[in-house]
Parts: C-alpha cells; sequence; structure tokens
C-alpha cells in the first residue's frame, strides 16, 4: 500500500509540472516578444530624439548666424540663413509628427526605421555640402 501511493505522488508532481510547463512556457515566450518589441521601440524613438535634438542645436547655430547677418547689413546671406531655419523647422515638425506617431503605435517602429535612415543619410549629406 504504501508502495503505491509513493507512486501515485510522483505522478501528481509529473502532472504539475506539465502543467506548469504548458502554461509558463507560452507565457514566457509572449512576455520575451514583448519585451523585444518594447525595447527596438525604444531605440527607434532614442534614434528619432538624437535627430531631433541634432537639428535643434544646428537651428540654433543658423539662427546666431541668421542675426550676424542682420547686423552686418548682408541681406543676401541673412535671406540664406532664413530659408535654412525654415527648412530646419520643416523636418523639426515632421520628426515631432513621427516620434508621436510610432510613440502612440499608429505607425509601426520598423517601418520608420528605414524611413528615418534615409531622411538622415539626406540631411547630413546636404547639410554637408552646404558647409562646403
Amino acid at each position: 500500500m504504501v508502495e503505491e501511493n509513493a507512486s501515485s505522488d510522483e505522478l501528481d508532481l509529473e502532472w504539475y509540472h506539465f502543467i506548469g510547463l504548458i502554461i509558463f512556457f507560452p507565457l514566457g515566450i509572449y512576455i520575451t516578444i514583448k519585451l523585444r518589441r518594447w525595447y527596438k521601440k525604444k531605440i527607434i524613438l532614442d534614434q528619432i530624439n538624437e535627430q531631433y535634438e541634432t537639428l535643434r542645436s544646428a537651428r540654433g547655430d543658423v539662427v546666431y548666424h541668421y542675426h550676424w547677418s542682420v547686423e552686418d547689413h548682408d541681406r543676401k546671406s541673412a535671406s540664406q540663413h532664413e530659408s535654412h531655419v525654415m527648412e530646419i523647422d520643416e523636418k523639426l515638425q515632421k520628426l515631432r509628427e513621427t516620434y508621436s506617431k510610432v510613440e502612440d503605435d499608429i505607425v509601426h517602429y520598423e517601418d520608420i526605421n528605414l524611413k528615418q535612415k534615409e531622411e538622415v543619410e539626406k540631411l547630413f549629406t546636404k547639410e554637408s555640402l552646404k558647409d562646403d
């Protein structure tokens, strides 16, 4: 009799382990997937924010040069700087909109990643050409 109870207890423990695997294994996979998505989204938002801060800093420099040109009565240079500030403002607005869309899950972050890379490459090649 004692041997039969011991084997039935072992059997019960095996079922508990099996039920635990059935419940916790998919739950672990689900949590892992959600955490990876959250982390990727966070990285994309950080990249957008970094681009935004870089452009904002560049805008401050251009505004400084604009005022400098106005003080020196260099209207041609001032108008160029003014148009450059307006271009930067448009790009900043697009980045703000992109950030809010990704943050609110209106646009999927993986779709934005490709667009942002292309826009950043274009932006930096245009700015580097203007500086030369």
